[in-house]
């Protein structure tokens, strides 16, 4: 199973939509994908259980086996040491994420890939220093009230026709591609295929201990996986 995790320090870099439309793409196209939320947000969760791809409350377990392990990881996880994902992901949106991007890379484990996700680049290179660890990635993100409005509704981009033309849609799609492409994934990729969409209550989520609580019961537990076949294979 490859694993490809979205992070940056900065929250409205859209981690959570990418992380989503990433889900539902390679679901879509025959890959076993599931998705997991990593901290006290699981705005990932919704999208996911109506679009039919499995999610997973990281801090409580993950799976073992399947295809693709997406991970939204939230800016307030103290445990980004013990994660080692194929390829961290890490949206920009302004000069603030930039250098939290640029500060937070020597706290992850593997490699890098930045992505601007609001409709410009504030700069279009790598720090000399971070370029044997970092890549750019040849897509910007566009805005898109399709991109956002799906969103908001649980829906992929390109679920309605209007949706499907835009060109926050079709960024999301060449992006995802590459991003498969560079975990070794693009080759098990089939023809679009509707994914079920289920409607009605959500189960119920795990609640307990506080966050901090909960994030230092599951270290032990997440770098165990890490370690393991899981994020290996």
């Amino acid at each position: 199973m490859k694993t490809i995790a979205f992070f940056n320090w900065k929250g409205g870099v859209t981690n959570t939509t990418l992380a989503m439309h990433s889900c539902i793409y390679s679901a879509e196209r025959g890959l076993q994908v599931a998705g997991a939320s990593l901290g006290h947000l699981h705005d990932l969760r919704p999208s996911l259980f109506r679009g039919g791809v499995p999610w997973h409350d990281a801090l409580e377990d993950l799976p073992t086996a399947g295809d693709l392990l997406v991970l939204d990881v939230s800016s307030q996880a103290d445990c980004l040491d013990v994660l080692r994902p194929n390829l961290w992901i890490m949206p920009m949106c302004n000069r603030t994420a930039y250098e939290n991007a640029a500060r937070s890379v020597s706290t992850l484990v593997g490699p890098v890939l930045w992505v601007w996700s609001r409709g410009s680049a504030w700069r279009d290179d790598v720090p000399m220093h971070l370029r044997d660890r970092v890549s750019m990635s040849p897509v910007i993100i566009p805005n898109s009230r399709a991109v956002a409005e799906n969103a908001e509704a649980d829906l992929a981009a390109w679920s309605t026709k209007a949706g499907a033309r835009s060109p926050g849609a079709r960024a999301i799609q060449q992006f995802t591609e590459d991003v498969l492409g560079r975990v070794g994934l693009a080759s098990m990729l089939t023809r679009a295929r509707a994914l079920p969409r289920f409607a009605g209550p959500m189960p119920s989520l795990y609640g307990g201990r506080d966050l901090r609580a909960r994030m230092t019961s599951a270290r032990p537990r997440l770098q165990a996986y890490f370690d393991g076949p899981p994020s290996a294979a």
